[in-house]
């Protein structure tokens, strides 16, 4: 499975680079001449909110442990670092990898493990088991303020929503 998901990532990189190598490509059109406009001001860089940072940190950590694994993947995406290295296609270096990235996420996941799987346990011995069950503050938490977003959205749209219905 990590190899799929680094061979997306490689595909999306190549998409990125095909579609700037297409815009440089293309000549610019060709406007009727006008006076010339004073240069407009640079955007101002906002610093990336805190899930942004967040998520790339754990992106890179996620990346370092796919990379060491199947370094040619790395080496097909332009890192030199990982040219002279070479996937270990073993069992045990899959089971290597698996227990890195447990020790790599472990520390940062909100939540106790043991008492998930008994939630889970307990779920599975069930004759009539939830169709969907938020287990952790941090889902409930989130399923919330997404819940809260799509009902706003929907009431703010309600007179076009009840509006379709022949007259």
């Amino acid at each position: 499975m990590h190899r799929s998901t680094v061979s997306i990532l490689g595909l999306a990189a190549c998409l990125l680079a095909a579609n700037s190598s297409l815009h440089a490509q293309t000549s610019p059109v060709q406007q009727p001449s006008a006076p010339v406009e004073s240069a407009k001001p640079t955007p101002v860089s906002t610093p990336d909110p805190d899930w942004v940072v967040r998520s790339n940190q754990y992106t890179q950590m996620l990346f370092d442990v796919q990379m060491k694994h199947s370094p040619e993947a790395g080496s097909a995406q332009g890192l030199a670092k990982y040219d002279t290295s070479i996937t270990d296609a073993s069992r045990a270096d899959e089971i290597a990898q698996r227990k890195e990235l447990i020790v790599a996420f472990g520390e940062h996941l909100p939540g106790d493990p043991a008492k998930l799987a008994a939630a889970v346990l307990r779920i599975a011995g069930m004759d009539d088991p939830p169709l969907r069950l938020l287990l952790g503050q941090d889902v409930l938490h989130a399923f919330r303020e997404k819940s809260a977003s799509w009902a706003a959205s929907v009431d703010e749209w309600e007179d076009v929503t009840v509006s379709m219905n022949f007259d």
